[in-house]
């Protein structure tokens, strides 16, 4: 558990997994079947929460990212940073976005793709 914060009444929590395997859908499916859906998660998740977070905060799509992998082979992970959009609605709350990051610093990092890509500075 990274941060908590509460929305309409609502609880929710951001959460650092970490899967064993990649198969499909694994980690929505066990949040929902701890019976805490991903917010924006269409086939696994509360509509009603789902509507909430679009009319208010501006999230329009599933809230699950994978800010870090490490691949076969590889000595250090690759980060992916949170989408403009994604971050600005966890922004919104300034103290659970303040927790986040004491929680995990990297989110303030500036990445840069250093292989060249389409993410990132060049």
């Amino acid at each position: 558990l990274i941060g908590t914060s509460v929305f309409n009444d609502m609880p929710c929590s951001l959460v650092l997994c970490k899967p064993k395997t990649g198969r499909t859908h694994q980690i929505r499916r066990h949040a929902y079947h701890l019976g805490m859906p991903i917010i924006g998660d269409s086939q696994h998740g509360d509509s009603k929460v789902n509507r909430a977070w679009r009319n208010s905060r501006g999230l329009d799509r599933l809230a699950l990212h994978s800010f870090s992998i490490l691949l076969e082979g590889d000595t250090q992970p690759s980060l992916a940073p949170l989408s403009p959009e994604f971050r600005s609605v966890l922004e919104q709350d300034q103290d659970f976005w303040k927790s986040l990051c004491e929680s995990e610093p990297r989110l303030l990092e500036d990445l840069v793709d250093e292989r060249g890509g389409t993410f990132g500075r060049n």
